[in-house]
């Protein structure tokens, strides 16, 4: 299945995704933090949204401003 909006909460997260995955140029991308997004940087991914609190609400701030 292909979604639209990816989230990723940890580096570990990012790599065990990437193991078996690509993230298509179509696909938006939230990572959980500044490590989280390094480890997406890493494998060239650069259009990231991050979440300006950890909760809920800030996840759901970062998820509907890729889905525009």
């Amino acid at each position: 299945a292909s979604y639209t909006i990816l989230v990723f909460t940890s580096p570990s997260n990012v790599e065990a995704f990437m193991e078996k995955n690509k993230i298509l140029i179509s696909q938006k991308v939230v990572a959980m933090g500044d490590a989280t997004a390094n480890a997406l940087i890493k494998h060239k991914i650069k259009d990231i949204a991050k979440p300006v609190t950890f909760d809920d609400l800030g996840l759901l701030q970062a998820v509907l401003s890729k889905s525009v």
